[in-house]
């Protein structure tokens, strides 16, 4: 079991509020139906397939795929992880490695690291 920082954000008469708090979440399937019970997990889980769902088929119909294809496409259709978003620090690290040696002394001195 673990705490996840949530934030939500909403306009609240013409200015952005946000309030961070600690959500309890288990660390596999298993520890969230303890934790939230079988029916509450399995409902949540159906609310985010059917979401991601419509996904693949609003895409398809911008692609202009007529609804057979639509529908043939989506048969075998099985949901798949996103990739876990990167950091900032992660993100520029990597462009780092990419760099030569002369880019590298470059953008440090650019940004006064250097």
């Amino acid at each position: 079991m673990k705490e996840k920082q949530v934030t939500a954000s909403t306009n609240v008469n013409g200015e952005e509020r946000r309030v961070t708090f600690p959500l309890i979440v288990g660390d596999d399937v298993n520890e969230d139906i303890e934790l939230y019970g079988e029916d509450i997990v399995h409902n949540y889980f159906v609310a985010k397939l059917v979401i991601s769902a419509q996904d693949i088929p609003r895409s398809m119909m911008k692609q202009g795929k007529t609804d057979n294809e639509i529908i043939e496409a989506m048969k075998n259709w099985k949901p798949k992880l996103g990739r876990q978003k990167k950091s900032k620090v992660e993100v520029v690290e990597e462009l780092l490695e990419k760099m030569t040696e002369e880019e590298k002394r470059e953008f440090l001195k650019k940004y006064g690291l250097a």
